[in-house]
């Protein structure tokens, strides 16, 4: 058959890149979020480095992974200290319940962060610096996701419980930015993570026997 030609329209409105506001998301089971025991202070930059590429950096640091030493496997076998590698960007908060995140973006970009293992309170977002003060919208029953917006030279300050012993990646979903090393890896309770069952060493020992006589070339994060 002949085609036809569409005789409909489209229209875009732009809006924006930014989440509803806090206050219209009210979780129906209340949850009140514990008095946190730790705050972290994260500021997230782009920089060009030495060889001339752009690149995402937290606290100064920008994330590169190491498939032949797996944080999770290390952490299990009780290494949890990296003073060599600081490129891992790991937090480790022992044994501390519960953490407190005020992070400021200090660029243009928005960044849908993103935690894996928790879900996180969202108790305050908006552009320009956070004052220090807390939005009073739902403050006793606030928003919880696992992946907020963090606007253009905006600020989010998140709460995570410590509730899932591991160590868990929080990272912009962007994947150029996250290629970027645009991450971190959150170390809740490390002597309270369970052994990794056989399957994952192994996989790790092949991995290791690979790349033995194999060149890997990284050329992002490797996330």
């Amino acid at each position: 058959t002949a085609s036809t030609i569409p005789t409909t329209t489209s229209e875009v409105e732009p809006t924006g890149c930014a989440d509803d506001h806090i206050g219209l998301a009210e979780p129906e089971y209340s949850i009140l979020p514990s008095n946190p025991t730790f705050t972290e202070y994260l500021a997230i930059t782009l920089t060009l480095n030495e060889t001339g590429h752009f690149e995402w950096q937290i606290n100064g640091q920008t994330f590169r992974a190491n498939f032949n030493y797996p944080l999770l496997q290390l952490a299990s076998q009780g290494n949890t200290s990296y003073p060599n590698d600081p490129e891992w960007n790991v937090y480790n908060y022992g044994q501390n319940q519960s953490m407190r995140y005020v992070i400021q973006n200090e660029t243009p970009f928005t960044h849908p962060f993103h935690i894996h293992g928790h879900n996180m309170y969202i108790l305050d977002e908006g552009p320009g610096p956070w004052n220090g003060t807390y939005d009073m919208v739902n403050r006793y029953n606030p928003s919880r996701r696992d992946t907020q917006i963090i606007q253009g030279f905006g600020y989010l300050v998140m709460q995570i419980e410590a509730d899932n012993p591991g160590v868990w990646p929080f990272h912009c979903h962007v994947a150029w930015h996250l290629s970027g090393g645009l991450s971190i890896n959150i170390m809740s309770r490390p002597s309270d993570i369970p052994s990794i069952p056989d399957i994952m060493p192994q996989t790790c020992n092949d991995w290791d026997d690979y790349s033995a006589a194999n060149v890997v070339h990284q050329i992002d994060a490797g996330s």
